[in-house]
């Protein structure tokens, strides 16, 4: 677990400018109030964490960003626009995105489901930065190249359904590579795996970061949130508590307090 620890390297300086911004975010449901005022940014080559609390929002934020729900105030930016419109509108601007439970097309065979991501690259003319010789492949090549990349070592014609659970998860981030994003939202990919597994997810999200892309974290194993990502915004009951480093958010008594669960010290 030791490799976990071990801080990611920070992105080039000449990548400082934010991909994605969000500025002043808020939603409610009825009487709740998911979200109040958040804010914060991700770089490309970085891998930022957004963590808290069961309840805090974490959720709620991506599915405003991704175009899930629509955010009652706020401005949402990427790549120096507006992001607005539904996710498949969003996707074709080039974000990707995974979720906590993973939503293949489980009939489908592994190669169909990562064909399903190269279509929404064809259509919309994106061109992968992360590695561009991927756009003159067909899409069965693109799809077992980038599923070697994320570490897939399965047979391509297996029926998704007959996966199990690591694979499934490894199967979901290809096909949203295949869609050629400049950011991606992973939304608790460790979950439900065990430590080697979750060693192999740390050095494939370090990896992607290098190659270009931004990465949006969600993640409750503290281990791989300190081991991957360059900051950290954690929130508390829909409000950003604190923003940092690794090394400074392990350090907040008001984080301790909140997700932690360690009392204060005077």
């Amino acid at each position: 677990m030791k490799a976990l620890l071990q801080r990611a390297p920070a992105g080039d300086q000449e990548d400082v400018g934010p991909l994605l911004a969000v500025e002043g975010l808020a939603i409610h449901f009825g009487g709740v109030r998911a979200l109040r005022d958040v804010s914060f940014h991700a770089r490309r080559k970085e891998v930022t964490g957004v963590i808290g609390p069961n309840g805090a929002g974490k959720t709620t934020l991506f599915n405003c960003v991704s175009g899930l729900l629509t955010p009652d105030h706020g401005r949402v930016t990427f790549a120096g626009r507006s992001l607005r419109g539904t996710p498949m509108m969003r996707a074709r601007r080039g974000l990707g995105r995974t979720f906590q439970t993973p939503r293949l097309f489980r009939s489908l065979s592994v190669v169909d489901n990562l064909a399903v991501g190269c279509e929404v690259a064809d259509a919309a003319k994106l061109p992968y930065e992360f590695d561009p010789s991927l756009g003159s492949a067909d899409h069965v090549e693109r799809a077992a190249r980038i599923a070697r990349l994320v570490g897939y070592r399965g047979s391509l014609g297996a029926p998704a359904g007959s996966l199990p659970f690591g694979d499934l998860r490894t199967v979901e981030l290809a096909r949203a590579l295949c869609a050629a994003p400049k950011m991606l939202m992973l939304d608790e990919p460790a979950s439900g795996l065990d430590i080697d597994q979750a060693l192999a997810l740390v050095e494939v999200v370090r990896n992607l970061a290098a190659l270009g892309l931004a990465i949006l974290l969600i993640e409750h194993d503290m281990s791989v949130v300190m081991g991957v990502c360059h900051d950290i915004t954690v929130l508390d009951f829909g409000t950003v508590l604190a923003t940092g480093t690794p090394e400074e958010v392990q350090n907040n008594p008001d984080v301790l307090d909140a997700y932690l669960g360690k009392a204060r010290r005077a």
